[in-house]
């Protein structure tokens, strides 16, 4: 690196300071939680445990892995936010992992398929005007 570099950092200037790499390996499990809890298991109790040891000695790299088993709390899934939540750590994994950052376990489930958060108005004014006159299904509309 240029000298000028170094003065430019001792005077305080900062706005070109070099990427640091990451010493993560960050690595999200996706899966249906209730057909694939004995992969889970055997990855959090027999494989993560290895490659821990291993990316530390071999590489000099953290791994951690994260498991939304753990992570979805009830208000988030009362509020419809565990969609959010997941995209959210996957995001999390993209940025901090220099190496894979995403494993999937497939199974026989499809999962869980969660309605929308939010949704445009004009397509709520179409839901209220569509539903039948009874008082229950149009409170249902406008409880949440």
């Amino acid at each position: 690196m240029k000298s000028s570099y170094y003065l430019d950092l001792l005077r305080g200037q900062c706005q070109e300071l070099p990427d640091v790499r990451s010493k993560v390996v960050r690595v999200f499990v996706s899966s249906t939680f209730t057909d694939t809890l004995i992969e889970r298991d055997s990855l959090i109790e027999n494989i993560f445990p290895r490659l821990k040891n291993y990316c530390r000695e071999k590489y000099g790299l953290e791994f951690q892995y994260v498991d939304m088993r753990w992570g979805i709390q009830i208000e988030s899934a009362n509020n419809h936010g565990e969609v959010e939540t997941c995209l959210k750590e996957i995001e999390l994994c993209k940025k901090y992992s220099v190496a894979t950052n995403f494993v999937v376990l497939l199974s026989h489930r499809y999962g869980s398929r969660p309605i929308p958060a939010q949704i445009r108005a004009s397509l709520f004014e179409l839901l209220k005007e569509t539903v039948c006159n009874e008082n229950n299904e149009r409170k249902l509309l406008t409880q949440w």
